[in-house]
């Protein structure tokens, strides 16, 4: 049996595959991602133009599928010669896993290209079992009643993301959106292991300048930094420098976060106000769909109005339903067979 990663090529198909990997059992006799995304049991975390994130199960296992979209022209021209993104997540995952780095354990990249332009592509990854982003797991500390294990657990995960960065830079990786959601965690609140996700965004630079390591610490204090209180600040930051700076050394750095910050948040557009752009209604016509209406409807919570017309379900339907919107309708339709 191979240990090593397969490369195959088949008409516009291109894929990386994991040792062990078969194409037709995990993905689809064509090979083609996108009918794992369609499956009625497949549940969409991420529907935005130009990504789609979905969990699904398949050979047995839990996977994350991640489609790139070619979204403009302009993109596909660009594509030509150049990595897509799912090859480059492929290497980023590789690189990171060279350096020491947890990663979801990739399953397969795939690309689709016509006359050498990139149409659209995959990166498939292994569920990391009880791991959450840190955002959730942050909400999770702070949500604890148990003071003592609160500011243990705050402590634990600061340090931990603090070290995070510090090996990252040290090693000569750089990362271009470490926000907390592009870090999963799991293990326990006093002792947490850190997973990096969105990996197409990591390049090994060799060294990674001033510039782009306070960009780094940036991104993340405009995320959970905003949670997080000046003492969890602190060491963080301490751990990033290492123990090793001194109080001048710390408060500049900090500085630097504090003046970056300020001024991305100037920048930032102004979110429109009420009724200033269109709502998103998604309307859904069922019955007797108990088994598919959760994951129907977490595909669709990013709309800022669900409705559900409900056929007369003799099953659940409708009750699922309304534990995710309270927009629940019912006229029965005797024609149902």
């Amino acid at each position: 049996m191979t240990t090593a990663p397969r490369y195959l090529r088949r008409g516009p198909l291109r894929a990386w595959l994991a040792p062990g990997v078969d194409l037709e059992h995990t993905i689809a006799a064509d090979g083609d991602p996108d009918h794992l995304l369609t499956r009625p049991d497949c549940r969409i975390v991420k529907l935005q133009r130009k990504v789609v994130v979905g969990r699904v199960e398949s050979a047995g296992a839990a996977l994350w599928v991640k489609r790139y979209a070619v979204f403009a022209w302009r993109v596909a021209l660009a594509s030509l010669g150049r990595t897509s993104p799912a090859f480059g997540a492929w290497v980023g995952a590789r690189v990171l896993a060279a350096h020491g780095f947890a990663t979801p354990e990739p399953v397969a990249a795939i690309e689709f290209r016509r006359a050498g332009l990139l149409r659209r592509s995959f990166f498939i990854t292994r569920e990391v079992a009880g791991a959450v982003t840190a955002d959730v797991r942050w909400q999770a500390i702070l949500a604890d009643r148990d003071a003592r294990r609160r500011r243990a657990a705050r402590r634990a995960l600061a340090r931990a993301l603090g070290e995070l960065f510090r090996r990252l830079h040290a090693a000569g990786l750089y990362h271009n959106d470490l926000k907390d959601v592009n870090v999963l965690v799991d293990g326990p609140p006093a002792a947490p292991h850190l997973v990096l996700l969105d990996l197409e965004r990591v390049r090994a630079l060799g060294r990674v300048g001033r510039r782009r390591r306070v960009k780094n610490l940036v991104q993340l204090a405009r995320t959970l930094g905003r949670q997080a209180t000046a003492t969890d600040r602190a060491r963080f930051l301490r751990a990033y420098l290492g123990g090793t700076g001194t109080r001048a050394e710390r408060r500049a750095w900090a500085a630097a976060v504090a003046r970056r910050a300020r001024r991305k948040d100037r920048g930032r557009r102004r979110a429109p106000a009420p009724g200033a752009g269109p709502t998103v209604t998604c309307t859904i016509v069922c019955q007797d769909e108990e088994a598919h209406m959760v994951p129907c409807l977490e595909s669709v919570a990013w709309c800022d109005e669900i409705v559900v017309v409900d056929g007369g379900s003799r099953d659940r339907t409708a009750a699922l339903a309304r534990r995710l919107t309270d927009r629940v309708l019912t006229n029965r339709w005797p024609g149902y067979r």
